[in-house]
């Protein structure tokens, strides 16, 4: 199981992360003066220049990371991939947006999979990773948006999203069978946002390869007693 530690945006973070053996996932933005800085915004939380996590990844062998994009913008995704690029890390690194673009409350889904596509036209080798808004049907999505890896569950920080995946989806699609499908067509397939064992098991049960989490420590723990492989 690969765990995977959620909006990990300065380097104390990253850190942190590597030496527990977790991935990351990672915010950008353009700043006002158009540099990517590693941010979410309406956040208070410390942030670092693309260039410096790309600099760190590229010192952590193995380390791999999901860039999520939290503007609308083409030129953050065409300045992100020229980065990357710079730093030869187009296999360590998946650019990551929404299914599609809810910019307004309570789901601020701020980017769609259509910058994903934009982003395969200008670099093919670019990895992708998109997150299923609606997760009814994942091998559709993927039909769609052709990302290399794909995440469904709901929004850590967004009860109505938790609430419409356990009432709605989950007891009607059989999320086990779409899951070893995809995994059959070698696509990375995550669940997330899950901060509780009890979540993560929930998942674990359906055969995703990795987690995403807030807290990575409970999934570490979980896999060192074997509850989780």
């Amino acid at each position: 199981m690969e765990v995977w530690a959620h909006r990990s945006n300065n380097i104390l973070s990253w850190r942190r992360a590597y030496t527990m053996g977790a991935n990351i996932e990672v915010d950008i933005s353009l700043s006002p003066g158009g540099q990517i800085i590693t941010y979410h915004p309406g956040t208070n939380l410390a942030y670092e220049t693309l260039d410096d996590l790309l600099k760190f990844i590229y010192r952590s062998p193995g380390l791999i990371c999901f860039l999520d994009i939290k503007q609308n913008s083409k030129r953050l995704v065409a300045l992100a991939i020229q980065k990357i690029s710079e730093y030869d890390l187009e296999e360590r690194i998946y650019l990551t947006a929404f299914q599609i673009r809810l910019a307004s409350p309570p789901f601020n889904m701020e980017v769609g999979g259509d910058s994903l596509i934009f982003a395969k036209k200008i670099c093919p080798a670019i990895k992708t990773h998109v997150i299923a808004a609606f997760p009814f049907n994942l091998p559709r999505i993927v039909r769609k948006y052709n990302p290399d890896a794909i995440s469904f569950g709901w929004l850590s920080d967004n009860q109505i999203s938790q609430w419409f995946f356990k009432i709605l989806v989950r007891p009607f699609f059989n999320f086990k069978r779409q899951v070893k499908k995809l995994k059959g067509a070698n696509v990375l397939v995550l669940g997330g946002i899950l901060n509780t064992a009890e979540e993560m098991l929930y998942f674990a049960d359906m055969g995703v390869d990795g987690i995403m989490t807030d807290e990575p420590e409970i999934l570490i723990n979980l896999i060192r007693d074997q509850k989780i492989s």
